[in-house]
């Protein structure tokens, strides 16, 4: 928690618009609640001058594995496919019903990590492996898992 407090106090709070706070924010559950606890936070951290255009996009030709569950709120694959667009050599895989957390994609999505790494490469990855997965069933009971999950 320390590290996730020093970072975002570094790379984040100190660099936010209360502009894009309020517009980002405005109509959600949480509304501003979880920045400001960070900005809360941020006071008692230590903190780093981050460099100007270090929230620039990061642009290479180095292969980028991106992998996205397409049921994920808080890192949409739309935001991968913003970080592709500057990665001349990348793949983008999304997990049709993938969600934010890892549960449910092992070992495919380490198969799939395991085989970028071993080619050095994203040409040619087989990533079928990804179409089966699904979420881990929403249990509404003990033992009865939501006959609305896929």
């Amino acid at each position: 928690m320390g590290v996730f407090l020093a970072v975002s106090s570094s790379e984040d709070v100190a660099v936010s618009d209360e502009k894009e706070i309020a517009r980002a924010s405005s109509g959600t559950f949480l509304r501003d609640d979880y920045f400001r606890q960070l900005q809360r936070a941020a006071v008692l951290m230590p903190r780093a001058e981050m460099p100007d255009g270090y929230h620039g996009p990061v642009k290479s030709d180095v292969p980028t594995l991106l992998i996205s569950g397409f049921l994920d709120p808080a890192t949409p694959p739309s935001a991968a496919e913003e970080v592709a667009s500057h990665l001349s050599r990348s793949r983008h895989v999304v997990a049709r019903y993938g969600s934010h957390s890892y549960g449910g994609m092992a070992p495919c999505v380490d198969n799939i990590m395991a085989e970028f790494l071993a080619r050095g490469s994203v040409e040619g990855l087989d990533t079928a492996c990804t179409d089966p997965i699904r979420r881990p069933p929403f249990v509404v009971k003990k033992g009865e898992p939501d006959s609305l999950n896929p």
